[in-house]
């Protein structure tokens, strides 16, 4: 006689879900490391006169506070996504630097006395130059097809 115990046979989730859950966070960690190097990589640094062409990557300068140094990822793992950028330093002016840096808009320059004392603000329109969406779309290309392959392994 042929019995089926069905106790024995019963689908188990976690066998699939506990390696799948592994390679999701070990790709968006990697990917968001790898976006964020390269952004980073591809802000050069000049003296402070020296200013990108709309349409390339900024040109970072020596000071106190380095944008290129405030770059960071995160990996959110309830919601399965990394979050990848700068931070948006705190201004007199509110603007956003990272966001008109990326996509153009209006930014307020200092204006200073003979004695470098700020007297007024000047607005000024501000022509993107891009960075992390190029650093996004060169890792899309280049590293996650590498990443996601072969990502799955039982264990």
């Amino acid at each position: 006689m042929i019995t089926l115990d069905m106790a024995k046979m019963a689908f188990n989730p976690k066998v699939f879900d506990a390696p799948v859950d592994k390679a999701k966070r070990k790709i968006l960690s990697e990917f968001g490391a790898y976006v964020r190097t390269i952004a980073k990589n591809s802000i050069k640094t000049m003296p402070k006169e020296v200013h990108a062409n709309p349409g390339q990557a900024p040109y970072g300068h020596d000071g106190s506070t380095r944008y290129k140094d405030w770059i960071f990822f995160f990996v959110d793992h309830a919601a399965s996504e990394v979050v990848i950028g700068a931070v948006a330093l705190p201004r007199k002016d509110q603007t956003l630097i990272p966001n008109v840096l990326e996509n153009g808009g209006q930014t307020q320059i200092p204006k200073r006395s003979s004695g470098g004392k700020v007297i007024g603000y000047t607005t000024v329109m501000q022509q993107s130059r891009p960075h992390m969406s190029q650093a996004f779309e060169k890792a899309k290309k280049e590293k996650l097809p590498k990443l996601i392959e072969g990502s799955i392994v039982k264990g």
